[in-house]
């Protein structure tokens, strides 16, 4: 059994896509089960779309501030969102975040899927 190749990305190797106006996201890993691991930045004021953790949602504050109806969160805080959750958040102060998003809908189903239907 070999082990498996080293991942390793540069910040300049990161394909960003938006996802409202503000916001934007660009996917470091896609995981066996669906989901993905991204990086998630949002410009001051702005205001993430509403979705739904299909299968759980973790979130690490790298900078700045992310708030929700249920509290808001800084630079080092670490939140998780249960499955089935829904909410659209939002920042005062544009943040950055680690998020790992555990299995996905369906292909197709979500608004950040890719062109070529990757969940």
């Amino acid at each position: 059994m070999s082990t498996p190749p080293l991942l390793h990305l540069s910040a300049a190797d990161l394909v960003w896509r938006p996802l409202s106006p503000g916001t934007r996201l660009a996917v470091l890993k896609r995981l066996p089960d669906g989901g993905s691991i991204c990086r998630i930045q949002g410009a001051p004021g702005a205001v993430f779309p509403e979705h739904q953790h299909y299968g759980g949602e973790e979130a690490w504050i790298l900078s700045g501030d992310y708030a929700d109806p249920d509290g808001t969160y800084y630079a080092g805080d670490y939140v998780s969102y249960p499955a089935g959750s829904r909410h659209q958040p939002w920042t005062v102060s544009g943040c950055d975040l680690l998020v790992i998003a555990w299995s996905g809908p369906p292909r197709g189903e979500r608004a950040d899927a890719s062109p070529e239907g990757e969940s």
